[in-house]
């Protein structure tokens, strides 16, 4: 029914909600006429609109397919057909330069992923099952400044840039497998070491909150290498120990439990690989300069 029936359209709201162009326009005209129409907050949710923007239905960002069902047969119940005719596409406009976010030009993008590899108690229901078996996914970004010292410490042997290992520590070294998680400051990276020696990458990293309530420990392993001015392969895996849970991260296992984290460079043949990491969300600055925030 999604596939036949509608345009799927997957947007993270945090953006549009706040973009000052054509596409954050259409998008508040679509979500001002449902239940979460205060954009100081978030309007997450399945929304099914016309092209014209008016909304047919709504469903809360709910995981129960059956709800989501019944949104989408309210939907084509509702539609008219002859409303869609002469809708004239929206006029061609400049993005609001601060939410329209892009890869970066010439640089490097990695495949993050996570998965908690065991601690959790037996599900109580499906939904609980679900969250357990879940696998983060997040994107990291390298600059193409940054490509010539990560690929002169890759050939010659030595310390990994710190804005690089910083940045993988503060934003990506993360539970982000039930929800949105929040970021690690620089003050709670305790230690980092990420050494390259004929292109293996080794070390480990300490993060912790100053109460101590939420934190990561880990070993680092991987391989880089490298053809004339390119970096052709990066990949990076974080294993250890993870402790705590965010605002919107509950439900974790009780204790210290197995995280482990993937890194892999991207080839651009993937829809998701254009999409920015959690940690640029309107702190693109901040993201790059990790270490000296």
């Amino acid at each position: 029914m999604l596939k036949e029936k509608f345009v799927p359209v997957a947007i993270d709201q945090w953006y549009e909600r706040r973009q000052k162009d054509a596409k954050g326009d259409f998008y508040r005209k679509i979500a001002g006429q449902g239940p979460r129409n205060n954009f100081e907050q978030t309007t997450q949710g399945h929304y099914a609109c016309t092209a014209t923007g008016k909304l047919l239905s709504f469903n809360s960002n709910h995981e129960d397919i059956n709800r989501v069902k019944t949104m989408m047969r309210k939907a084509i119940e509702d539609f008219d057909p002859a409303s869609y005719e002469g809708v004239e596409a929206i006029e061609a406009a400049t993005l609001d330069s601060s939410f329209d976010l892009h890869p970066p030009k010439d640089g490097l993008v990695l495949r993050v992923h996570s998965k908690i590899l065991s601690g959790y108690d037996e599900p109580g229901n499906k939904r609980e099952s679900s969250f357990q078996n879940s696998i983060g996914q997040d994107n990291a970004w390298i600059q193409a400044t940054e490509i010539e010292a990560l690929i002169k410490v890759a050939r010659e042997g030595g310390v990994i840039p710190a804005a690089i290992s910083h940045r993988i520590a503060r934003f990506h070294l993360i539970d982000n497998t039930r929800g949105e998680p929040p970021r690690w400051t620089s003050e709670e990276i305790m230690s980092i070491a990420m050494e390259i020696s004929n292109g293996v990458i080794e070390g480990d990293v300490k993060l912790s909150t100053a109460d101590g309530k939420r934190g990561y420990e880990a070993k680092l392993y991987g391989r880089i290498e490298t053809s004339d001015d390119t970096v052709t392969r990066f990949d990076l895996v974080a294993d250890g120990k993870f402790w705590g849970q965010g605002r919107h991260t509950k439900w974790a296992p009780k204790g210290k439990f197995p995280l482990a984290i993937t890194f892999r460079m991207a080839d651009g043949s993937a829809l998701l690989d254009s999409v920015p990491p959690h940690g640029v969300k309107g702190w693109v600055a901040g993201y790059y300069k990790a270490e000296q925030q």
